[in-house]
């Protein structure tokens, strides 16, 4: 007839309270942990680490508490693990090619085309709208006149506005089409043809010539006319108070 021999068994709780005899096994129905007693060591010396260690109920697989199972890739499936924080960054030229990415949730795209850079949120639905675009401090200057990088500008880059670059051209055209009149200390109120500007002091202003003169012998410091003085020279005269016609060849140079 078999006989049934059944090993001493409790709690792990209770098992450091017992000291086994020597050889005597000890079972820990909640652990599943077998213990051999040496006659002296309270709870006896462990023989094996859960004796269920050889095999794993079904009911534990991929559950809580229990353990964790393999994908057909050897892998642990992304349900039986926790959150990671592992990005992956890829670069592309075009939104075509980002969007044929094989991305996960955290990825980053740098999209070298428009000088920006994405990253990929839970979406699904195969656009844009699977990317955000992470945005940068708005305290900077990102471009110049639309340049980025070492940016060097010369008039060559800046549109003209209301202020006009300079030019010859324009500068001749200017004031070809401004009259002297328009000089703040110029007045020309009340001219009149043959008239002159004449400074008063403070402004040029519109001013006759002497009554009755119109030619050059009408001035009253020079020969009433030019008779016999053909090829004569205009000099100052010998009393110094008006000009005159003279011999060239009577002029004399001085002595030294």
């Amino acid at each position: 007839m078999a006989k049934i021999i059944k090993v001493k068994r409790g709690l792990e709780a209770n098992r450091g309270a017992y000291v086994p005899q020597l050889g005597e096994i000890i079972w820990t129905t909640d652990n599943h942990d077998m213990w051999i007693g040496d006659g002296s060591t309270a709870g006896g010396l462990k023989v094996t680490a859960n004796v269920e260690g050889a095999y794993i109920p079904t009911s534990q697989k991929a559950a809580a508490n229990g353990v964790a199972t393999l994908d057909a890739s050897s892998k642990i499936p992304n349900a039986q693990l926790p959150a990671l924080a592992i990005t992956s960054v890829f670069v592309s030229s075009s939104e075509a090619t980002q969007l044929s990415l094989t991305a996960q949730e955290g990825d980053v795209c740098v999209r070298t085309d428009l000088n920006k850079s994405y990253i990929h949120n839970t979406g699904s639905a195969g656009t844009m709208a699977d990317w955000n675009e992470l945005l940068t401090p708005t305290d900077t200057v990102l471009s110049v006149n639309g340049q980025t990088g070492a940016v060097s500008l010369s008039t060559s880059n800046i549109t003209e506005g209301s202020n006009l670059y300079y030019t010859d051209a324009r500068v001749n055209t200017r004031i070809a089409a401004t009259s002297i009149n328009a000089l703040s200390d110029v007045d020309t109120t009340g001219a009149v043809n043959g008239n002159i500007l004449q400074y008063n002091g403070t402004n040029w202003v519109d001013a006759s010539l002497p009554a009755g003169v119109t030619t050059f012998t009408g001035l009253t410091d020079t020969p009433a006319n030019y008779t016999g003085s053909a090829n004569y020279c205009l000099v100052v005269n010998s009393a110094g108070d008006g000009i005159a016609f003279e011999n060239c060849s009577t002029v004399d140079g001085g002595t030294f």
